[in-house]
C-alpha cells in the first residue's frame, strides 16, 4: 500500500514538474534575446575574463550593468555551452523555475503532507509572473530558487538547533544578494522572526547564532562588491548607475534608497512624454486623461493579474491554519514554525510592493509567488480539516472559494474585451466557485454527503481557481513578451494595447527605426573603432552589440548619468578617428540639468553635423521608442570637425 501511495505521489509530482517545464521551455525562441540590454551585456562578458568578472555592459569594458554577478555568470556559462541564442540565454532561469517548484513541494510536504505539497507546487508552477520571469533573462527567479533553499536550511536549523544550518541559510541569502542585491533581503524578516520565536532553542543561543550568522551574511553579501571597489578605477569599468564609480554606493543608492522613492529623473521625464504623446493621439481628451491615469497606476503599482489570483485563498488558508494550530507560544513544532515563516515572508513583500513607487517593474512580483503558493497549499489542508470536522470554522472553506472566485471574476472583467477566452474564463470561474461553494454550504453536515464526494467538490473548487492563472501563464507560449517587462496574459496578443505601447516606449526593445539606424551607420562607417556613441539609456548600444557585432558606447551608462569619459577624452577619440556618429537625446538634458555629460553633448551639438532624420528614422515604425524618436533624439556626424 505504501508503495502504491509513493508511486502516485511521484507520478503527480512528475506531472507538475512536466507542466512547469512546458510552461518554461516550450517555444522559448519566441522571446528572442529577451531583455536586450542584459543579453548584449552577457555577450560582452564573454569577450574577456575582465569583462566577465566586472559585468561589463559593452565589449570594450567602459561601464558595467547595475547588477551583481552570479545570475549573469550563470547565463554566460549557459551561452558558452549552448550558444548565444534564446535557449542559451534563458536556460538558467527556466531551470531555476522548475527547481523552485520541486523545492516548495518538499518544504510544504515535510510538515503538512503530500497533498499540501502538491497544491503548493502546482500553484507556483502556474503563477503568471513566475512563468513569465522563468522565460526571460531577468534573474529574479534564480533569486527565488536560492531563497527557497535558504528557507529549507532555516527550518532545518530550527529543527536541529545546529548553528551550521543557520549559517548556510544566511550565507545563501548572501549569495542571493549577489544575484539581485537588496531584493534578496526581503526574506530577512521571515528568517529572523521565525528563528527568534523557535521555542526549542534557548534564547541566549538563538541570539548568539543569529549574530554569528549575520556576520557571515554580511561577508558573503558584500564580498564581490568590496573586491570591485578595491580595484583601482583605471583598471576596471565604471560601475554603471553609481554616483561615484562604486559598487557599495550602487547598493545604497540606485539599488537601495532610489527604489524606495519614485522613478529616477529620466524615468519621470520619459513617462511624462509618453503621457503627452498619448494625449495628442487621442481624439477624446477626457478619455485620454482617464487612460493615462489608468496606465500610470498599472505601470507604477502592483500588476494584479500577474500575481494576485490566489491571494484571498492564501489569506483564508493562513487564518484556518492559525486557528487549527493555535498559533501562539510555545512555537515548538515544525507546522507552527512553518506557518509563521511563510506569512512573515509574504507580508513584508506585499507591503513593500504595494506602497513603494520605485519598484515599478512588475516582474519583481515573482518574489511573492513562493509564499502565496505555500500558503495556499498549507491553507487548503486546514480549510478542509475545519470543514470536515464540522465545527465553527466549517464555513471558511466555501466562503474562501466564493470570495476568491468573486475576486477573479472581477479581475477578469477588466480584460473581458481583450479575448473571448477571458469571457469563457469568467464563466468557468463563476460556475466553479458558485457550484463548489454552494454544494459545500448545503452539505455542511457529514450525513448529507460521503467524504469522497466532499473531497471531489473541494478539488473542483480549487481547480476552478487555478484554471485562470494557468491559462494566463499559457499565453507566454503563444505571444511574445516585452523583453524588459516580462508579463503574462492576453494583453500580450495585441501589440497596440495601451500597456504594450507604454512599456515598449520605456523598454530596450529594438524597433524598426533602430534597425534602420544601424543600417545607416554601417553603410557610412569609415573604419571607426566605435559604430556609435549615444547618450540614450537602455537602447541603441545593446542593439548595436547584438545585431552588428560592432562596439558602441553608452556615454552615460544605463541611466545616462554616469561620467564614463571626460570631454577631453571624448575629443581625443574624435581626433583619432575612433568615433564618427553620436546620438543625443533632449530627454537627458531636460531631466537632469547637472548631467556630468552635458559638456560633451554641448560640444557635439556645436561642432557636429546634424544628420537628416529621414536617413535613419523609419516613419512606419509602430513601436517607436521615445528615446529614439526624432522628436527628441538627434544624430550628429563628427567627421571632419575640428578638435581644439
Amino acid at each position: 500500500m505504501k508503495k502504491i501511495k509513493l508511486l502516485k505521489e511521484h507520478i503527480m509530482l512528475a506531472a507538475i514538474l512536466i507542466l512547469s517545464a512546458i510552461l518554461n521551455f516550450v517555444n522559448l525562441k519566441l522571446e528572442g534575446y529577451g531583455n536586450e540590454y542584459y543579453s548584449a551585456s552577457v555577450k560582452s562578458m564573454l569577450t574577456s575574463f575582465k569583462n566577465l568578472f566586472f559585468l561589463a555592459s559593452d565589449p570594450k569594458g567602459f561601464s558595467t550593468i547595475d547588477k551583481p554577478p552570479i545570475g549573469f555568470w550563470l547565463q554566460a556559462i549557459s551561452v558558452k555551452i549552448f550558444g548565444f541564442n534564446s535557449f542559451g540565454i534563458m536556460l538558467p532561469q527556466a531551470i531555476a523555475g522548475i527547481i523552485s517548484v520541486a523545492i516548495i513541494y518538499f518544504l510544504v510536504k515535510k510538515y503538512f503532507g503530500v497533498k499540501a505539497g502538491l497544491v503548493s507546487a502546482l500553484c507556483l508552477a502556474t503563477t503568471p509572473i513566475f512563468v513569465a520571469v522563468s522565460r526571460n533573462n531577468t534573474i529574479d527567479n534564480q533569486l527565488v530558487m536560492v531563497l527557497l533553499i535558504a528557507a529549507y536550511f532555516l527550518l532545518k536549523a530550527i529543527e536541529s538547533a545546529k548553528l551550521r544550518h543557520l549559517i548556510i541559510s544566511l550565507a545563501l541569502v548572501g549569495i542571493g544578494f549577489n544575484i539581485k542585491m537588496l531584493q534578496a533581503y526581503l526574506i530577512i524578516p521571515a528568517i529572523y522572526i521565525t528563528y527568534f520565536i523557535a521555542s526549542n532553542i534557548k534564547m541566549k543561543k538563538r541570539i548568539i547564532n543569529l549574530v554569528i550568522s549575520t556576520v557571515i551574511l554580511v561577508v558573503v553579501s558584500f564580498s564581490w562588491a568590496t573586491v570591485v571597489d578595491l580595484v583601482p578605477a583605471a583598471n576596471r569599468p565604471y560601475v554603471g548607475s553609481s554616483a561615484n564609480n562604486s559598487e557599495l554606493q550602487l547598493i545604497v543608492g540606485h539599488n537601495g534608497v532610489e527604489r524606495l522613492n519614485n522613478q529616477n529623473s529620466i524615468g519621470k521625464e520619459m513617462f511624462s512624454i509618453v503621457q503627452r504623446k498619448m494625449k495628442k493621439k487621442s481624439s477624446n481628451k477626457k478619455k485620454s486623461s482617464n487612460i493615462v491615469k489608468i496606465v500610470g497606476a498599472l505601470v507604477t503599482n502592483s500588476y494584479l493579474d500577474q500575481i494576485s489570483w490566489l491571494i484571498p485563498l492564501a489569506i483564508f488558508g493562513f487564518i484556518a491554519a492559525a486557528l487549527k494550530e493555535k498559533l501562539k507560544r510555545p512555537f515548538d513544532n515544525g507546522r507552527k514554525i512553518s506557518i509563521v515563516f511563510w506569512m512573515a515572508y509574504f507580508l513584508p513583500q506585499a507591503f513593500y510592493f504595494t506602497f513603494t513607487q520605485g519598484s515599478s517593474q512588475g516582474y519583481y512580483l515573482t518574489m511573492l509567488s513562493a509564499p502565496i503558493a505555500a500558503l495556499v497549499g498549507i491553507g487548503m489542508r486546514y480549510l478542509w480539516n475545519l470543514y470536515r470536522e464540522n465545527n465553527k470554522g466549517a464555513y471558511m472553506l466555501p466562503i474562501a472559494f466564493l470570495i476568491d472566485g468573486g475576486f477573479q471574476f472581477i479581475l477578469l472583467y477588466f480584460y473581458s474585451n481583450i479575448s473571448s477566452v477571458v469571457r469563457i474564463l469568467m464563466a468557468v470561474v463563476g460556475i466553479f466557485s458558485l457550484v463548489s461553494s454552494g454544494a459545500l454550504i448545503l452539505n455542511k453536515k457529514k450525513s448529507k454527503l460521503n467524504s469522497g464526494f466532499k473531497k471531489a467538490i473541494t478539488a473542483l473548487g480549487l481547480i476552478g481557481l487555478i484554471i485562470t492563472p494557468m491559462v494566463w501563464s499559457g499565453t507566454t507560449l503563444v505571444y511574445k513578451m516585452l523583453g524588459s517587462f516580462p508579463t503574462a496574459g492576453f494583453e500580450l496578443r495585441s501589440n497596440s494595447s495601451i500597456m504594450s505601447n507604454v512599456l515598449t516606449q520605456m523598454s530596450s526593445e529594438t524597433t524598426p527605426t533602430t534597425f534602420k539606424l544601424m543600417k545607416y551607420l554601417e553603410s557610412h562607417e569609415d573604419n571607426e573603432k566605435y559604430l556609435l556613441i549615444t547618450a540614450n539609456p537602455i537602447i541603441d548600444v545593446s542593439s548595436m552589440e547584438l545585431y552588428t557585432d560592432r562596439s558602441a558606447i553608452a556615454l552615460g551608462g544605463f541611466m545616462s548619468t554616469d561620467k564614463v569619459i571626460s570631454l577631453n577624452e571624448f575629443k581625443e577619440m574624435v581626433k583619432n578617428g575612433q568615433v564618427r556618429y553620436v546620438m543625443y537625446s533632449d530627454i537627458v538634458s531636460n531631466a537632469d540639468k547637472d548631467n556630468p555629460n552635458n559638456a560633451i553633448f554641448a560640444w557635439v551639438k556645436n561642432n557636429g553635423k546634424l544628420v537628416d532624420k529621414n536617413e535613419w528614422y523609419d516613419s512606419d515604425d509602430k513601436k517607436l521608442s521615445v528615446m529614439c524618436s526624432p522628436e527628441f533624439s538627434k544624430l550628429y556626424d563628427l567627421k571632419g570637425c575640428k578638435v581644439n
